[in-house]
């Protein structure tokens, strides 16, 4: 009984690991340090790697608006994107060269959110090298209910006018961002940036026994403690997340 209710504190990890590297390299010397660290600590763990480098606006929304049908059709656990780049207030710097080149991360997080990945709610996780602003969630209600099978006779418990109930939008998600607002995220030019070297540092370490959360919360402690940086780290998990290794593919 003590297993079966242990299981039921974790997420399912049945499948494969996909993870998605956005990178710009322009004026970010030592981004190659953290680009080789993720790769091996998640190459380790077979997990499906995918990588966008240097590209303009339109380029990144296309090739993001592709991933979902990608990940819909896979058999994956779980999906990591870490974006490594400049940034403002307002998102993410991509090569464009004119003032239209910022994407906003709520636009990327969108992307991905289990309305459009419904058979994907509850294994997404999301790293972020930059300074962002959070973005108020507004007022909009949150249902993601499927209104077009209901009845008004709630005592009608026949399949067919069962409502199909889906996780909340935004459900099953972590973000951790490199820094708190109005500050800087520090990199070195011969050994990558504080940010991702000490979380995969942190991963690497312990990742066979805690949980994500566990985890992030002692790399954050740990950037914190010896670079005076602090990470901005928010969940709606509602379960224990752990990586795992897919020896099947």
């Amino acid at each position: 009984m003590t297993a079966l209710l242990n299981e039921r504190k974790r997420y399912a990890t049945n499948g494969q690991g996909f993870l998605l590297i956005i990178n710009y390299t322009y004026d970010r010397e030592g981004c190659e340090y953290d680009k080789k660290k993720l790769i091996n600590f998640f190459g380790r763990l077979n997990y499906r790697i995918a990588f966008f480098q240097n590209l303009q606006k339109r380029q990144l929304l296309d090739g993001l608006r592709a991933l979902p049908d990608i990940l819909d059709r896979g058999e994956y656990y779980c999906f990591v994107c870490v974006i490594m780049g400049h940034g403002n207030k307002k998102g993410i710097m991509t090569a464009d060269t004119n003032e239209l080149k910022i994407i906003g991360i709520k636009k990327i997080l969108d992307i991905f959110d289990n309305r459009r990945l419904k058979t994907f709610a509850g294994k997404y996780m999301h790293l972020n090298e930059l300074q962002y602003k959070l973005d108020d969630a507004g007022k909009k209600e949150n249902s993601n209910a499927n209104a077009s099978t209901c009845t008004k006779d709630a005592t009608n418990t026949s399949e067919s006018n069962e409502m199909e109930i889906l996780p909340p939008s935004g459900s099953d998600m972590v973000t951790f961002y490199s820094t708190v607002k109005g500050f800087v995220s520090k990199r070195y030019p011969d050994g990558g940036t504080v940010f991702i070297q000490n979380v995969l540092r942190t991963f690497e370490q312990h990742h066979c026994l805690l949980d994500v959360e566990t985890m992030m919360k002692m790399a954050s402690r740990r950037i914190q403690r010896t670079h005076r940086q602090v990470p901005l780290f928010c969940t709606t998990l509602s379960r224990k997340f752990h990586f795992i290794y897919c020896p099947r593919w």
